[in-house]
């Protein structure tokens, strides 16, 4: 499926926020600001990716319905592509980001979507017509508490990681009998107060070489 978006210049910025959305729920689009290439004939790739689009989306505004320019003509292909579908069928997604009123008899006849004061209310209309399922979105609330609960999961695991180097770098220098001094190599840093180590992990004097072992945290 391919989503072919018309917009006015001043209507960039929502625009390219819709195309975002469209393409989180797996659906491609089609934006001439992002899809064009460099040395290409522009109107003719713009007639040819209306034509071969499933669904037009025309973002209609009181700037792209009063100014002269190519979204004119992108709409005007639209319509008449629209022509070649069977009666009844969804081609054309007229989607209103203010209070305009389109001038056009076909587009009038078409019901759209919404974007104002709803975003989220006239996406979801967007993906009814689309026919796809509205992304399920987490409250942030409980994003919040899914992340604190995951955290506070891994500082066991994170404690016993540290626990382990600190063991193998012990067992591996206790049979030395030269002087040892070690630090573990770039252990995790713990920031819950909650959770600390040992100041000295572990000292002993060797009574045969007079020297001292020490292993510290890092």
């Amino acid at each position: 499926m391919k989503v072919f978006i018309s917009y006015a210049r001043e209507d960039i910025e929502i625009a390219r926020k819709l195309r975002a959305d469209i393409e989180k729920a797996g659906i491609k689009t089609w934006l001439d600001k992002e899809n064009l290439l460099p040395g290409q004939d522009w109107k003719a790739v713009i007639r040819k990716e209306i034509k071969e689009s499933d669904y037009f989306i025309a973002l209609l505004s009181s700037k792209s319905l009063s100014k002269r320019g190519y979204v004119q003509k992108e709409l005007k292909t639209a319509l008449d592509t629209l022509g070649e579908f069977p009666k009844g069928e969804i081609f054309i997604i007229p989607v209103r980001l203010d209070a305009c009123e389109p001038m056009d008899e076909q587009l009038q006849n078409l019901h759209w979507a919404e974007v104002f004061p709803s975003y989220q209310k006239g996406l979801n209309n967007i993906f009814r017509a689309l026919r796809i399922k509205p992304p399920t979105r987490i409250p942030r609330w409980i994003a919040v508490v899914l992340s604190l609960l995951i955290a506070g999961a891994m500082y066991p695991l994170i404690y016993s990681e540290i626990y382990s180097k600190l063991i193998k770098i012990f067992r591996t220098s206790v049979d030395s009998t030269e002087e040892f001094v070690a630090e573990p190599p770039a252990l995790p840093k713990l920031r819950e107060p909650n959770v600390e180590l040992p100041e000295r992990v572990f000292e002993k004097y060797n009574y045969q070489t007079g020297c001292v072992r020490k292993i510290f945290p890092a």
